[in-house]
């Protein structure tokens, strides 16, 4: 065979031989494809059942939110039951001071202050509702204080587990305390405003709301129920608990997440107030809050944390009592000198 036959045949021999191979490797390669697929197929199956039972979790998790109608009902009380009110003034020479101490709905004791300018005349009233692990007389110090200046009348009341009811070996940042605080304080705040609206000294047409942390999300609920409340400034509030509430299902915890009521609070107007670095109720949980709330509202950004600057708390006590209608009470004259001796 000379060279030339022998390298015509090469091709064909190679082409012998690589059909031989294939032939031998053909059940192998049909049995790897017929694996492949099946893992390709049970993979996809079960990508699609776990996206599947995301899907449902989700639906059912929406779905599985309150009616606006189950939400509201979560505050009612019993407006015809007797508070048992009793009244402490306390003197003062700077405004009038009333020391309240009544029965909640709940049936359990409730302590709070009624203060008003000195002067006798019908006054706007600022609800003044403080922050988690705070009291009554903080939020009167931080915010009641500037609304008495301008002409508002306050009434702030200790939240349950709060004021006289602080034990100092309880864990108070917890969702325990925090259900508690909100729900029973809001209905607590329902029954001051039945004494309130009876006062002859107060403008039951011009009654608001102003709010620290807690006592913001407070606000966002309380204001939301009860129509009685007309205009609300929220210092540092916010939702974190709405993916909580969704994550767990529990009804109550959807009872006390502020963005699923403040929506309801439109056509009366409100103010937001927010720390730009607060670690506690952090930008995503703020802007939640901002975004339910509906028009008429203002959104207003500061560069600070959790402690809101005098500033801010000047801007939140002016915009309230502007809404109010208030009039910065006449300060008192002097008091006249005796006359002087004229004898040496």
């Amino acid at each position: 065979m000379n060279a030339q036959r022998v390298h015509t045949l090469l091709p064909a021999l190679a082409l012998c031989v690589m059909s031989s191979s294939a032939h031998a490797k053909q059940g192998t390669v049909a049995h790897q494809i017929k694996q492949t697929g099946k893992t390709v197929y049970h993979k996809t199956t079960s990508t699609l059942k776990t996206a599947a039972k995301t899907t449902k979790k989700v639906v059912r998790s929406v779905a599985a939110t309150p009616s606006w109608a189950k939400l509201k009902a979560a505050y009612d009380y019993d407006n015809n039951a007797a508070a048992d009110i009793k009244e402490t003034p306390q003197d003062s020479d700077s405004a009038v001071v009333v020391n309240l101490t009544f029965t909640g709905p709940n049936g359990k004791p409730v302590n709070g202050i009624f203060m008003r300018p000195k002067a006798e005349g019908v006054y706007p009233c600022a609800l003044v509702l403080h922050g988690l692990t705070n009291n009554k007389e903080i939020a009167i110090k931080l915010y009641g204080q500037m609304l008495l200046a301008k002409g508002v009348a306050i009434l702030a009341l200790d939240a349950p587990q709060h004021g006289k009811e602080q034990s100092p070996n309880k864990k108070y940042w917890s969702d325990q305390v925090y259900t508690a605080a909100v729900h029973q304080g809001d209905r607590n705040y329902r029954r001051a405003l039945d004494y309130l609206t009876a006062r002859p000294d107060v403008d039951k047409e011009r009654i608001g709301a102003i709010g620290y942390s807690m006592g913001a999300i407070m606000s966002s609920i309380l204001g939301s129920v009860d129509p009685r409340v007309k205009a609300l400034s929220l210092c540092v509030g916010g939702d974190p608990f709405l993916a909580v509430a969704r994550t767990r299902q529990r009804e109550e915890d959807y009872d006390v997440c502020p963005s699923l009521f403040l929506g309801h609070f439109a056509p009366r107007p409100v103010i937001l107030f927010n720390g730009k670095t607060d670690p506690v109720i952090v930008p995503p949980a703020a802007i939640l809050l901002q975004n339910s709330a509906q028009s008429p509202k203002q959104v207003v950004w500061y560069g600070g944390t959790h402690d809101v600057p005098t500033s801010i708390r000047q801007k939140a006590t002016d915009w309230l009592a502007s809404k109010l209608g208030a009039t910065a009470p006449a300060k008192a004259a002097p008091a006249n000198e005796p006359p002087k001796d004229k004898n040496p």
